[in-house]
């Protein structure tokens, strides 16, 4: 089962351990909301998987005073009850992609076939502006590492956006029939088809037409219900 959209649970206080590293889990307990309370934490997605939650979110270490995202990383978080909690190490970093730059933005995990595959939002090395990887483990808490070693999107494989940045939000579904789904979008949304391996297009990029217009400013979210939600 998958989670999709914004989890506003999530808290946007941060203390001073934000910007030091966890080697090992670390446990707390949540008294309501927001959830997180200890890190600045963004564009949280979540999966079910064995009965217990894992949400991954981007951690922003930005100092006091500064006005733009630090984020070199991305954080995983679980738990049976909702209540109960574990943060553990950090499971994925933008150095894990080689090809990459900088801005560990809106991220996707999925399970397939015991495998855990995560779809990223990252600054491109090479390409300008942002591009979607994929990183694999065999656990969802990692670690991952880069599935492929390369952007499975980059900025020059759509133009239907009238903006440079509009490959951002990715996220995954798996359909009835086994049929893997990679949707993303920033201004326009796109899709395509995933092979097996969950790390290859299977086809072409389509983009999907707005008929309600919409500003998109959180990421395309799907249901098997074959209804498309643009929010």
């Amino acid at each position: 089962m998958i989670i999709f959209g914004p989890l506003s649970l999530l808290s946007l206080q941060s203390i001073a351990s934000n910007n030091q590293i966890n080697l090992k889990d670390t446990t707390f307990k949540s008294n309501g909301n927001p959830i997180i309370k200890h890190k600045y934490t963004a564009d949280p997605a979540a999966i079910v998987y064995k009965d217990k939650v894992y949400i991954y979110t981007g951690n922003d270490v930005a100092p006091a005073g500064k006005s733009s995202y630090v984020m070199h990383d991305w954080l995983c978080f679980s738990s049976s009850d909702l209540v109960n909690w574990t943060e553990h190490p950090i499971p994925l970093r933008v150095t894990d992609f080689k090809w990459a730059q900088d801005d560990t933005w809106a991220s996707q995990v999925i399970e397939r076939n015991g495998k855990f595959y995560w779809y990223v939002a990252v600054e491109h090395g090479t390409i300008h502006v942002k591009s979607i990887g994929v990183a694999v483990s065999d656990s969802p808490t990692g670690p991952f590492k880069d599935a492929r070693g390369s952007a499975i999107i980059t900025n020059d494989m759509t133009k239907a956006a009238s903006i440079s940045w509009d490959d951002i939000d990715p996220t995954v579904i798996i359909d009835d029939q086994g049929q893997a789904y990679l949707f993303w979008r920033n201004t326009a949304c796109y899709y395509a088809k995933l092979k097996p391996n969950m790390i290859e297009l299977d086809g072409r990029i389509n983009t999907i037409k707005q008929v309600i217009q919409i500003r998109f400013i959180r990421p395309s979210l799907t249901l098997k219900a074959k209804v498309i939600f643009l929010s």
